[in-house]
């Protein structure tokens, strides 16, 4: 059975490039399971898996988190 670890990244809504993120993050072995909006922070956030397997360096995780 797979074990994942999981991460959630945060953008805001006026983010132009959103797609050099989820590259970024993909490049890190992250895989996109869901996109959410937060009204109350005006951003997405980002819901992304990997498995564990490819976490040999826990310290790639970088939280993401923008502010206006």
């Amino acid at each position: 059975m797979d074990m994942w670890d999981y991460i959630d990244t945060e953008l805001p809504f006026t983010t132009a490039d959103r797609s050099l993120h989820m590259k970024d993050m993909g490049s890190k072995g992250w895989k996109l399971v869901s996109v959410s909006s937060n009204p109350v922070n005006e951003s997405h956030v980002f819901f992304w898996k990997r498995s564990q397997s490819q976490d040999a360096n826990k310290n790639d995780i970088t939280a993401y988190s923008e502010t206006k």
